[in-house]
């Protein structure tokens, strides 16, 4: 059982990502988003914000439309390479032949 009790250790949650989980030395705190909303009222009293500006959607760009005509081309292909191959393994023996010979019917 001591494999099985250094796994459960190494893949518990507190070990994987510690954002998930409250460290029981921290207090219990009913509302922190209140707390966190007074916080920047009092701190941006008539100022603007300071908050960093979004850029604008990049979704039309010519990077984009490589990717698009790209995953137009490559999705496709993926499906047509291993029907055509599976077509080609379709082999029946030739009489008298010791070679295997494709079959195109």
């Amino acid at each position: 059982m001591g494999l099985f009790s250094l796994l459960g250790s190494i893949y518990d949650l507190d070990t994987l990502d510690t954002r998930l989980t409250t460290p029981s030395s921290v207090p219990y705190s009913a509302k922190p988003t209140a707390v966190a909303d007074e916080g920047r009222s009092k701190k941006n009293d008539g100022r603007t914000s300071s908050a960093p500006q979004t850029s604008p959607s990049r979704w039309a760009t010519s990077e984009f439309f490589l990717y698009y005509l790209v995953f137009l081309v490559v999705v496709p292909y993926m499906f047509w390479v291993p029907y055509t191959v599976s077509r080609r393994m379709l082999c029946t023996p030739s009489p008298g032949a010791s070679v295997m010979v494709a079959d195109d019917g």
